[in-house]
């Protein structure tokens, strides 16, 4: 990770007592994202990513299949989707969870 590590990232999601922090950019219009996770903006980001820190655990990363490395520089398992059903399916897995999103 560039701008922040994973640990210091997991400390402020365990601070505000929430599971997990949820990014997600597409078209590089989150900059607070690009910035916090270290993601160029000259990256081709043309479909949306999500990346999933838990307040403890490894991190998921979700990629679409033609952007499959645009987060490989992050620490994370990764699941990839093909089309909006199958991104609905990968995201239905945090479905209960408490999450800051940005």
């Amino acid at each position: 990770m560039a701008t922040v590590t994973l640990k210091q990232l997991q400390e402020a999601i365990r601070e505000e007592a929430v599971d997990g922090w949820l990014f997600y950019n597409f078209h590089h219009r989150d900059t607070l994202s690009d910035e916090l996770l270290g993601i160029s903006t000259g990256t081709t980001n043309s479909r949306p990513w999500f990346y999933m820190v838990p307040n403890k655990g490894e991190p998921i990363k979700i990629v679409h299949v033609i952007e499959a490395h645009i987060l490989d520089q992050l620490p994370g398992s990764t699941l990839v989707y093909s089309g909006r059903d199958g991104l609905r399916n990968l995201l239905q897995r945090f479905a209960g969870k408490t999450l800051a999103v940005h």
